[in-house]
């Protein structure tokens, strides 16, 4: 591996333990091991870990930006994650479903609105938008909402302070 040093203390290493098929970072240390901060292998499985003692504010994380230099508008995509696998024995790689974070509203030092949209993928890759959970905490969904557990396994549902949109027919 490499090793990046600051006063004689390594700060970074990088590269394959030469036992495995595995690349690897670490952070302050000089050894791979167990407690790697990084590591992706030839499978596709990319480990982040976060070695600090768990609380409810640690864990491995992930943060996808979007930073051109201008404050984001309405409707712009701040990441994207996408679940997608070979459709034939030529390496053609389809999406079939899909995450995206986007903004709905222009940002500023106090306005930072943002929406999850759920995609899923019918018939010939045709991704369509399938719940959004807005900023406003509402869930909308795009089809029916179908349960199939009996109408009392949950309990009785107080649905005081709630609101119930009819945007299509009941069946």
């Amino acid at each position: 591996g490499i090793s990046f040093l600051d006063n004689s203390s390594t700060k970074w290493t990088i590269g394959n333990d030469g036992s495995t098929d595995e690349f690897h970072m670490r952070v302050g240390y000089g050894v791979y091991g167990v407690t790697d901060e990084f590591s992706l292998n030839s499978a596709g499985n990319l480990t982040l870990l976060d070695d600090t003692a768990s609380s409810g504010t640690q864990g491995g994380s992930i943060r996808l930006v979007s930073n051109d230099g201008a404050a984001m508008a309405d409707d712009e995509r701040l990441g994207s994650i996408e679940f997608a696998g070979a459709e034939d024995g030529s390496n053609t790689i389809t999406v079939g479903a899909r995450i995206d974070a986007i903004c709905d509203a222009g940002w500023s030092a106090s306005e930072n609105g943002a929406a999850l949209l759920f995609y899923t993928t019918d018939g010939n890759a045709s991704q369509s938008e399938a719940l959004r959970l807005d900023s406003d905490q509402l869930a909308v969904f795009a089809g029916g909402i179908t349960s199939t557990a009996a109408a009392n396994a949950f309990g009785t549902t107080d649905f005081n302070n709630a609101a119930i949109t009819n945007v299509g027919d009941i069946d």
